[in-house]
């Protein structure tokens, strides 16, 4: 699923586990319910039959797989809980100190 997300391909997922939190159905996915060839039949019809559409779909998830995968954001989050937790850590010492 995230190699389609990244090479902006046009994504049919069944509701099973995480995957409909990754992708949302109409934006960046045909969403079926597993067990159910004639509904993945018809998605796949569909994606055929609307290139356009589907090549959106596949924009849209490629733009989700960047945002949720930004290297550089990730880093800024890990340094900001760090600094935070360097920050409880420091008061709680603090705290500590002026007990005794």
């Amino acid at each position: 699923l995230l190699e389609y997300m990244e090479a902006a391909r046009p994504i049919v997922a069944t509701r099973v586990g995480g995957i409909p939190h990754m992708v949302d159905h109409e934006k960046q996915s045909l969403m079926i319910d597993p067990r159910d060839p004639e509904g993945l039949a018809q998605a796949i019809g569909e994606l055929l039959r609307s290139p356009d559409r589907a090549k959106e779909m596949g924009r849209c998830a490629q733009e989700r797989w960047q945002r949720d995968n930004d290297f550089g954001a990730m880093v800024k989050s890990f340094e900001q809980l760090y600094e935070e937790l360097l920050q409880k850590k420091d008061q709680r010492r603090a705290g500590e100190h002026e007990g005794l």
